[in-house]
């Protein structure tokens, strides 16, 4: 009689969650890119499904709708955007510094290449439009631990609120890339820097 190895009842949730995480990564990452092509409007769940290699009966099985994939695409792709922004953040030793390699990075022209796919101006801008509080609440959670952080070294006032600092220069960030600016040359980091030291900085310190 054939006989196959028995995988142990404890060892199936862990491989069935991995399979579902990876199929729904997969969706997601599908999502993004025709997103890019065709942006929110004219994304079509049928494009995701052959770009993902599955059926929209798998589709339905992860998520409601477009717009719940679009959201949770949003999320997705905002949480690798700051992974990656955090790493390059870290590389500063305070959290002025920090901030001033974090405007740095969103705007300069390269490509982010190491979160999985490029992510360029544009696509920031695409995220904002698509679910601007998940890519801000993603802000506002990768600055607060180095903001407590500041705050314990004495670089910031200890009295000064942790979300609204977070909040004001997450909402300051991507202005950078979302709003035109008007009187000054935002594409030089020295103008930005001087920016962040005159009119942040000097109230949080």
């Amino acid at each position: 009689m054939f006989q196959c190895d028995s995988v142990p009842d404890d060892d199936r949730p862990t491989q069935l969650t991995a399979a579902r995480i990876a199929t729904r990564e997969s969706i997601l990452d599908a999502c993004w890119q025709c997103l890019v092509v065709t942006g929110p409007t004219s994304l079509k769940i049928a494009d995701v499904c052959r770009d993902a290699e599955v059926s929209r009966v798998t589709f339905y099985q992860y998520f409601r709708d477009r717009d719940d994939v679009i959201r949770a695409t949003a999320e997705h792709v905002s949480a690798r955007f700051y992974a990656e922004l955090g790493s390059y953040m870290d590389d500063a030793e305070t959290f002025a510094e920090q901030c001033f390699r974090a405007t740095d990075y969103v705007c300069s022209e390269r490509e982010f290449e190491n979160i999985g796919y490029a992510v360029e101006i544009e696509h920031t801008v695409l995220l904002m439009t698509v679910h601007s509080r998940a890519l801000l609440i993603g802000c506002i959670d990768m600055l607060s631990p180095r903001i407590e952080e500041a705050k314990a070294s004495g670089e910031l006032r200890a009295d000064v609120p942790t979300p609204v600092v977070a909040e004001m220069f997450a909402r300051f960030l991507f202005s950078l890339v979302t709003t035109p600016a008007a009187n000054l040359d935002t594409s030089d980091p020295a103008v930005v820097r001087e920016l962040i030291a005159e009119n942040l900085f000097k109230g949080w310190t």
